[in-house]
């Protein structure tokens, strides 16, 4: 918690919940309980992860991964769903278990192995049985990582990574999904707003007697408010997502809303992403939000050279890597001892860093790659430095090597 100088009422905490794989289950005022903007009533519904595939989407096409290719299905209800790991645990409401956590820096870092939601989910027919004493684990690990980035702001790091032998393909995820408080320990929050200040519908039939609606925000995030608009949740991704979804239920009571992302899980594969927690009335959450992502900097790295390099004088070094941003990056400079030789466009294909790095505006063309002259430089080591610049006037080096003339 940063601000540890505000008084205690006006204090932000956020709270994960162990029994429960981790869940986001508390994000409010650290003196008030009511104050919780995230549902925290049952395991499908806290800020969390979820995962899908869609030729394994239902039981019991799953059982063979037929459900692309031949279709099958029990009915249209969450309770026949197939490969589903989620965070929180499954329909039996038997929680995933928290593997480990500790603090890394100023951050807490929690690990996670979630559970099929149905754990009938491999069965090739529409049998079920009762719930038992425990769920049914997957071979995929979670990684949460929470830090406060401002007293009412909290980053959320989250990886996926597969330790499982088959593939997965692309398919919308849920990465995270944030379920708000419907009044059960904690607020109310009925209106979904965009980054605009414009109201969400979700008119649309779903499966369960839910409804659902996918829309546009003029910026990368949303937020759900109260009825007045003063005391509320934001969400927001470092991906400049604008692409989002809603759900709710009538009964039982529930609303949540997640950035449209799609990916595929390889095997052995593993997907990083960044999202943003933001507490307070609209206009606290607008600005919060809107700061903290433009300041967001640009990352990467640089691939080539991977170490100290001799260098003939004359002759071209050449350089590669990669580069993502919020908002896209601008441009990459190559510097020798702080003087810049060489711009490099950034288009190069790299499906590798976009299957780790998933939903960026850069993809599927974060790389760059060129040379930097030698000419006229002295008979001395040289410090070759490679930045990346953003559009918001952020500012990252992506890479350091030392230049020494053979």
């Amino acid at each position: 918690n940063r601000g540890p100088l505000l008084p205690l009422e006006h204090r932000v905490r956020v709270g994960a919940r162990l029994e429960w794989g981790g869940t986001i289950v508390f994000f409010g005022l650290g003196a008030n309980a009511g104050s919780n903007v995230i549902d925290a009533n049952d395991t499908g519904r806290e800020l969390q992860v979820a995962l899908y595939d869609p030729t394994r989407a239902h039981q019991p096409c799953a059982a063979d991964a037929s459900c692309l290719s031949n279709p099958k299905s029990c009915a249209n209800s969450i309770t026949y769903l197939g490969w589903d790991p989620v965070q929180g645990g499954d329909e039996c409401n038997h929680g995933a278990k928290v593997l480990a956590y500790d603090q890394v820096g100023d951050a807490l870092r929690l690990t996670i192995q979630p559970l099929q939601w149905n754990p009938d989910w491999d069965k090739p027919d529409c049998s079920t049985t009762a719930c038992g004493p425990s769920g049914t684990p997957v071979a995929v690990t979670y990684t949460f990582e929470l830090r406060f980035v401002r007293p009412h702001v909290v980053e959320v790091m989250t990886e996926v990574t597969s330790q499982e032998s088959i593939d997965h393909p692309v398919t919308g995820q849920e990465f995270p999904t944030l379920y708000v408080a419907n009044k059960k320990g904690g607020t109310d929050l009925p209106l979904l707003l965009d980054a605009g200040g414009g109201t969400i519908t979700l008119a649309n039939p779903a499966n369960d007697g839910f409804f659902y609606g996918n829309f546009t925000s003029p910026a990368p995030w949303v937020s759900w408010q109260n009825a007045t608009k003063d005391y509320g949740v934001g969400l927001g991704h470092d991906q400049g997502i604008k692409d989002f979804q809603g759900w709710r239920a009538d009964s039982p009571y529930f609303h949540n809303v997640r950035g449209q992302m799609s990916f595929g899980l390889p095997a052995g594969g593993t997907v990083r992403g960044l999202s943003y927690l933001a507490l307070g009335g609209f206009s606290t959450v607008s600005a919060q939000l809107g700061s903290v992502l433009a300041k967001r900097p640009p990352f990467g790295h640089l691939d080539t050279p991977a170490g100290a390099i001799g260098y003939k004088a004359g002759a071209p070094v050449s350089i590669a890597g990669w580069t993502l941003d919020t908002s896209g990056v601008k441009e990459v400079e190559a510097q020798v001892d702080g003087v810049t030789v060489a711009k490099l466009p950034v288009s190069k294909s790299r499906p590798d860093v976009c299957a780790v790095y998933p939903a960026y505006g850069g993809c599927p063309s974060p790389g760059f790659a060129g040379d930097v002259p030698t000419t006229g430089l002295s008979a001395c080591p040289h410090l070759l430095r490679v930045i990346a610049k953003d559009g918001d006037g952020n500012v990252t080096v992506l890479g350091e090597r030392v230049l020494t003339p053979m």
